[in-house]
């Protein structure tokens, strides 16, 4: 059947099918001409502004290949090593070989948010000497990276915060600094706060041509053995290859020897999963020439003391307060986020009647960042005269630039006490001084049963419950380890113990094996609209995991109104925590589409209810309560924050409880649609279907040269045939019409000349809308007709918006012939054939991804795609074709 008479495809005047692949190719990498290259000691200084580099530092950016494991203790910069013998490698060694074999993206992995915030501040500041980012963190303006300002642009991911358009420039160097939560939740195709429908295009580009540093890997736990699989499981073009870095000061690895810093050895216990092995590896480490120059840092006096007391013995207060006198800082790191508060308010109400008392601050995980900012803002100015009393959990015992006087510290795991002893005499230049506590054991309620097997076994249940979140007799270890310190906890004495009794990780579990990785690939929904949980392989099956909770004065405004989520109102708050409030108390929960029935706006639901997952964002209003804004997070009743976030005027505003507001958050509000399609692939003005299908070509093609040579018209093709099916033709009461162009004018607002009649059009200037189908798979149905079809095109074409992948699920339960809205009698009309090279009109058939005598079904085509490229490759050639159609739409 032809054409209606309503619409019809257009060529540009003066097209060519086919573009040379060298017009407007963008390269990241200048030519030789253009570049001034520096010897590594040089870019290093002008990078940070120290002398020159520690030899292991320099020996990390210039050894022809990478280590495996960098094995330095806390407070010798390895941060900056690995950052900048990337940034190095990539972009200024003189080694066109090396450059090549760096991959263009850093994705720096860390186990907690406060790591992040640091190391994401520290990125920027060296990369803004370097005059490689539009920004620095010492100006009011806070840094935002930019593709068109930066030449290395740097992201933070990490739970709230998700960085929107990382993903743009494929073919361009930049940094990922996030949270292993943030991070391998989109390596393992799960990516946490993100749209299902995103989730292929970050599971490409993070698992290809990625450089993986995975810095405090002693805390990641299950995250570390996911990172050695992951590793394992690559499969691209060696140029795309991803490549891995795993580090800590306390890794569990044999140090080098003092005369070479380099060394190979068999693989440490925690590096032998089922696919990485037994193999050799080769660590990095401290030489003589960088121990003697770090000396301070190494033998820098931490006197070690075992007072009998618990955090929550009542003379500890008043002997912190003692402590801080005279201007000292006490850092207090206690296991557990609720032993913290209570400390807290311990201190605070000794300090009630004292004008004089020192300066105390609280820091855990269950602050929103508005809050935390404030504290960690005043952990960073000068200590008081009166001095400075710091409570905090495992966020303070890594990474953070903390000098501390005295360290107070309940036992806790080995590699963990090490972590929190590089925040006492960081820089070796008096004595310090750290108390370690022990948990405290709680008596049963009725006391301790007079039966000795009773008696023990409730006693054994007590310890374990003390010791949470760790075990006890990791504990036990640990005070094994630090009776052998004596008296002398420097870095020198930790070394003498470790090298005693080597400190031995162990492989954690569960294992993630590559049948789960091909399962990981399918992001259809399943039939209850939910996906494969991917969490047991983050963080393992810890029960606290994560949902982001936000505040809103709900009386006073519908909650279909209210604002978009900032993410300095973010609080993230344990699931089985929030569960606890109560089955009566009632929150909304943000829904991101898990199925194509379900919307994207808020919904109320229980707080007890089993919908809520990791990563939700869910609303409660005011009155529930639950935060308080020195506390954190309380999960009860009585306590409500001071300040949320509200419209007024059109503009996000943090409002208080006496109806003063704060400045703007924002200057514009984008209203919830942004969170029900891919914005990026819309389009501001009316675009004609021709043009858009040429453009996205190009693009495709000038990707793929850059990237994929011998892909390159394959990509290209895919881009060319991805939205023929926009211009899908039906039989309707009144005749033939085409679905999509009817959405497009319904939704569009004229702007002369457009619309045209009788024109095809792949956007208009409106959005939303629902034309009943699926255009990618009526596309592919169109391309699948062809005898030389290939598959791999055909699967770029079905998955180039991420919403039709692995299952096509049907619309229409009542027809059998119905493929995510397409049927038996659709077509694409002749006029729109021509502008792929076809004759004629085209019928679609959905029974071609069916399994047939003739072809093979849709499921056993992507079967064969993942056997052929693996489920990483396949999906970072899904993101370029994204990419392009982005561009083409623009």
């Amino acid at each position: 059947m032809g054409v209606s008479s309503e619409f019809a495809a257009r060529e540009p005047a003066g097209r060519a099918l086919r573009f040379s692949a060298d017009a407007n190719k963008h390269t990241s990498q200048p030519s030789e001409t253009e570049v001034t290259r520096r010897p590594f000691a040089t870019f290093f200084r002008d990078a940070t502004g120290l002398r020159n580099p520690y030899q292991y530092q320099a020996r990390l950016a210039t050894d022809r290949r990478l280590p495996d494991i960098l094995g330095v203790p806390t407070g010798c910069g390895k941060t900056a090593a690995a950052i900048l013998a990337w940034a190095w490698r990539r972009l200024e060694c003189p080694s066109a070989d090396i450059r090549t074999e760096t991959p263009r993206r850093l994705v720096y992995c860390l186990p907690m948010r406060a790591l992040v915030e640091q190391v994401h501040e520290e990125v920027i500041t060296w990369f803004a000497n370097l005059g490689w980012v539009d920004g620095h963190p010492s100006t009011t303006a806070p840094y935002r990276p930019d593709w068109d300002a930066d030449q290395v642009p740097v992201f933070r991911l990490m739970g709230g915060e998700e960085a929107v358009d990382w993903e743009r420039h494929p073919e361009r160097e930049a940094v990922l600094v996030g949270t292993q939560d943030m991070l391998l939740s989109r390596a393992l195709n799960r990516g946490y706060a993100m749209k299902p429908y995103r989730w292929p295009m970050a599971f490409g580009l993070v698992n290809v041509d990625a450089m993986w540093i995975l810095d405090e890997v002693q805390l990641m736990g299950v995250g570390r053995t996911t990172s050695l699989q992951l590793h394992q499981f690559r499969r691209a073009p060696q140029h795309l290859r991803r490549e891995s870095l795993w580090m800590s000061a306390t890794i569990g690895t044999v140090s080098p020897s003092k005369d070479d810093q380099r060394r190979t050895q068999t693989a440490p216990e925690w590096m032998r999963t089922p696919e990485y092995g037994a193999r050799d590896v080769d660590v990095l480490g401290l030489g003589d020439a960088d121990r003697e120059r770090l000396s301070n840092v190494l033998d820098g006096a931490k006197r070690v003391e075992r007072p009998s007391i618990t955090v929550e013995d009542t003379s500890l207060p008043t002997k912190l307060i003692h402590c801080a006198s005279e201007g000292r800082l006490v850092l207090v790191i206690v296991n557990r986020v609720v032993r913290a508060q209570q400390l807290f308010r311990s201190i605070r109400d000794v300090c009630a009647t004292d004008q004089g008392h020192p300066e105390i601050l609280l820091l855990h995980s269950r602050f929103r960042p508005r809050e935390r900012a404030a504290a960690v803002g005043h952990l960073r100015a000068d200590v008081p005269p009166r001095g400075r009393i710091v409570i905090s959990t495992q966020v303070l015992e890594a990474g953070v630039e903390l000098d501390a006087d005295v360290l107070v510290t309940e036992i806790c795991p080995w590699p963990s006490f090490v972590q929190r002893l590089g925040r006492l005499n960081r820089r070796g230049r008096r004595e310090g001084v750290v108390h370690v506590l022990d948990v405290p054991v709680e008596e049963p309620d009725g006391g301790w049963p007079l039966k000795k097997a009773a008696r023990k076994k409730a006693k054994v249940e007590a310890r374990n419950k003390a010791a949470l979140p760790y075990e006890w007799s990791v504990l036990e270890e640990a005070r094994t380890r630090v009776r052998r310190l004596r008296d002398d906890a420097s870095i020198s004495s930790i070394e003498r113990v470790d090298k005693t009794a080597p400190y031995c990780f162990s492989v954690e579990g569960p294992v993630l094996r590559q049948h789960h990785l091909d399962d990981f690939f399918d992001t259809d929904p399943d039939l209850s609209g939910g996906h494969l949980d991917v969490s047991r392989f983050v963080r393992g099956d810890s029960m606290d995991l994560d949902v982001s909770m936000i505040w809103r004065a709900l009386e006073e405004i519908d909650p279909a109104d209210t604002p978009i989520p900032h993410p300095d109102e973010i609080c993230k708050v344990p699931i089985t925590s929030l569960r606890q409030m109560g089955s009566d108390q009632k929150g909304w929960l943000l829904g991101l589409q898990r199925s194509r029935r379900q919307s994207g706006a808020w919904r109320e639901i229980g707080l007890s209810d089993r919908a809520i997952r990791p990563g939700d964002t869910v609303m409660l209003d005011i009155a529930v309560g639950g935060y308080d804004d020195q506390l954190g997070w309380v999960g009860h009743e009585g306590s409500r924050p001071s300040c949320w976030v509200a419209t007024v005027d059109g503009h996000r505003v943090w409002v208080r409880s006496d109806g003063s507001t704060d400045d703007d958050i924002d200057a514009r509000i984008d209203r919830w649609a942004s969170l029900k399609g891919d914005r990026r692939s819309w389009a501001r003005d009316w675009m004609e279907l021709s043009p858009h299908l040429f453009a996205a070509e190009l693009e495709a093609r000038k990707l793929g040269e850059e990237l994929v040579p011998e892909l390159a018209d394959r990509l290209a093709t895919a881009g060319r045939w991805h939205d023929v099916g926009k211009a899908l033709e039906r039989d309707g009461a009144d005749g033939a019409f085409l679905p999509f162009q009817r959405m497009l004018r319904d939704t569009g607002s004229p702007e002369p000349p457009h619309p045209r009649d009788a024109i095809c059009y792949a956007k208009s200037n409106g959005s939303g809308g629902s034309c009943g189908f699926r255009h990618e798979v009526a596309s592919t149905l169109a391309y699948l007709t062809a005898r030389d079809a290939d598959d791999l095109v055909a699967w770029l074409v079905m998955a180039h918006h991420g919403k039709a992948r692995m299952t096509p699920m049907p619309w229409n339960d009542n027809r059998m012939d119905d493929v995510a809205g397409v049927r038996d009698g659709d077509r694409v009309p002749a006029v729109v054939m021509s502008l792929v090279g076809r004759d004629g009109m085209c019928a679609l058939d959905p029974g071609l991804l069916l399994p047939a005598r003739s072809h093979p079904g849709w499921q056993g085509r992507a079967v064969r795609l993942l056997g052929q490229y693996g489920p990483q490759f396949l999906a970072y050639l899904e993101a370029l074709v994204r990419v392009a159609d982005w561009r083409a739409s623009r």
